[in-house]
């Protein structure tokens, strides 16, 4: 039998404390997996778009539920999956508001103009 195997109810336990701790960091990597895109290159986008929001511009990229600063969100093609660029967490909602479609952006647009 194998250490693994020996040490089964021990190995899960120390995984179950070890994700507790990191819980905001495995789950960001857990995220960034099924993205399939590597922290370094999250890093590389985040030195071409100078440290900000690649729609806004902005440098704050939000607050999590428990007041903690959020890390930058990787905006990515539901249809392709293709990574477009990195978003504060404003930018990320208003994106899903408006399901990425061209056209509402535009009639948002029209309306913000017309007032």
């Amino acid at each position: 039998m194998s250490y693994r195997e020996q040490h089964r109810a021990e190995l899960a336990a120390r995984q179950r404390l070890y994700y507790q701790a990191h819980r905001s960091a495995c789950l960001e990597q857990q995220r960034l997996h099924r993205l399939g895109v590597t922290q370094a290159q999250v890093d590389a986008m985040l030195v071409a778009q100078k440290g900000a929001c690649a729609i806004c511009g902005g440098v704050e990229w939000g607050t999590a539920n428990n007041g903690s600063p959020c890390a930058p969100l990787v905006d990515h093609d539901h249809a392709t999956g293709r990574i477009r660029g990195l978003l504060c967490t404003h930018c990320n909602v208003a994106l899903g508001a408006i399901r990425d479609d061209v056209g509402i952006a535009r009639r948002l647009i029209e309306y913000l103009e017309e007032q």
